[in-house]
């Protein structure tokens, strides 16, 4: 969707059973130091060999970007040709997307579970929302923590919002917003309780029922 007056334009994405990262900036905002951004920050594991988040994650990157080339936000044919290439090699400084190369991450040597996976790194400046395996939200920060850890298997929403060129991006990109995560399973821990690494509607538990396919949007464009 669109707001004309911050020109924000977004997509949901609801992405099952990945794994949390890092929690360090999950349940308190990232601030104190001249490097802080005073967001929430929750980072996911997505294996590559999982076609399904894969697919529902780059559907929307095509869906978002050309929403924004449609309002003028983004210029097309170069769009599309960093679109092409973020679905194949991931985020890049020259169009920041979706999916970071955990095989060519800096920490993918000490940190041996990025290999194989991509890295989805989402940031919001209002707390993240928790729920349980039955979608009740948990409002205990402490009860929160127990249940969220890293390796711990979540479904996680996120929005992807497309932006212009700016100082940051001078092609533009898209960045990506935390909303809620729910508990789907344990997992094997990763690092220990922090590794190192730095709204979608309503909060029952129809929030976390799975999005239908959507025809690919550059279609209309004759891509």
């Amino acid at each position: 969707m669109a707001d004309d007056k911050k020109k924000f334009i977004t997509v949901p994405v609801m992405l099952r059973n990945v794994r949390l990262v890092q929690t360090f900036n999950l349940f308190e905002p990232d601030s104190g130091s001249k490097y802080s951004d005073d967001k929430y920050h929750l980072n996911l594991l997505v294996s590559k060999d999982d076609k399904e988040n894969i697919d529902a994650i780059n559907t929307a990157l095509k869906q978002v970007t050309a929403e924004a080339i449609k309002a003028g936000e983004l210029p097309q044919e170069q769009t599309i040709e960093f679109v092409r290439k973020a679905i194949t090699d991931g985020s890049t400084d020259e169009f920041p997307s979706p999916l970071h190369d955990g095989d060519k991450d800096k920490n993918a040597d000490k940190y041996t579970y990025l290999k194989g996976n991509w890295l989805v790194r989402a940031s919001s400046k209002n707390p993240v929302r928790f729920y349980d395996r039955h979608a009740e939200q948990i409002e205990d920060v402490p009860a929160a923590k127990r249940e969220f850890y890293p390796g711990a298997v979540v479904n996680a929403k996120i929005t992807l919002m497309a932006f212009g060129a700016s100082r940051v991006a001078s092609n533009g990109g898209v960045t990506v917003w935390a909303s809620g995560i729910q508990k789907a399973a344990d997992g094997e821990r990763l690092g220990g309780a922090s590794d190192g690494f730095t709204d979608l509607g309503s909060d029952n538990a129809d929030g976390f029922a799975p999005a239908g396919a959507t025809a690919d949007p550059y279609a209309a464009m004759g891509m």
